[in-house]
């Protein structure tokens, strides 16, 4: 009797141990999971990190409130909370650029300091607030973006990285690219273009200012 009491008691605490190693391996791993776009903040939340990436539109999609900041600029930091409550609030897309690691968009939008905000709606980009302002004033442009109120840029097909999908990797190609959209003669040979593409080159790779608009 006592002999199988002792083997039920074995039992049961074996099936125990066994049970909380199953729940142990179901526990989802902590470290997310880096994408080319990944930045150094806005992980698991509804923020979407966002950058120039071969084959994919920036934005996704119409209908997007984008965020460029750098990790350097302490408003940028403090600007997180109120960031990702907004995502959590808004129907539209919301996204954040990481200006510390993918420099070719910040470039590009000629970011000269965060946290700098644009939106994209109905094929025009609208100008946002720079800093860390309230969420009143957060909605109060997402208000006037949807509504259409604020004078927006027209998207134009064509302007690099706005919007169009890149297609091909070619260097060559990408730099007539880009002398198409700063209205450069066309009529260069490989070598003018390859200086170009150099010249380009060099400018997207400079490191970017990490100046703050906090108390500006």
């Amino acid at each position: 009797m006592i002999a199988a009491i002792i083997l039920v008691s074995l039992s049961t605490a074996s099936g125990a141990s066994l049970r909380n190693v199953r729940t142990i391996a179901k526990e989802p791993c902590s470290t997310p999971i880096p994408t080319a776009c990944s930045g150094t903040w806005y992980h698991e939340t509804k923020v979407r990190q966002m950058c120039f990436q071969h084959g994919h539109s920036f934005p996704p999609s119409d209908g997007y409130f984008i965020q460029f900041y750098h990790p350097n600029c302490a408003c940028s930091k403090q600007f997180v909370p109120t960031w990702t409550e907004f995502a959590e609030e808004t129907m539209m897309g919301v996204g954040a650029v990481d200006c510390s690691l993918h420099i070719t968009t910040c470039k590009h939008f000629d970011i000269m300091g965060y946290p700098s905000m644009i939106a994209y709606h109905n094929n025009m980009w609208y100008n946002g607030p720079r800093g860390a302002p309230e969420m009143a004033e957060l909605k109060k442009w997402a208000q006037q973006v949807v509504s259409g109120s604020m004078v927006g840029t027209k998207y134009e097909p064509g302007d690099f990285g706005n919007r169009a999908p890149a297609t091909t990797t070619n260097p060559f190609a990408t730099a007539r690219t880009f002398m198409e959209v700063a209205n450069v003669p066309g009529n260069l040979s490989n070598d003018e273009v390859g200086f170009v593409m150099n010249l380009t080159s060099n400018a997207w790779s400079e490191a970017a200012p990490a100046s703050c608009w906090c108390g500006k």
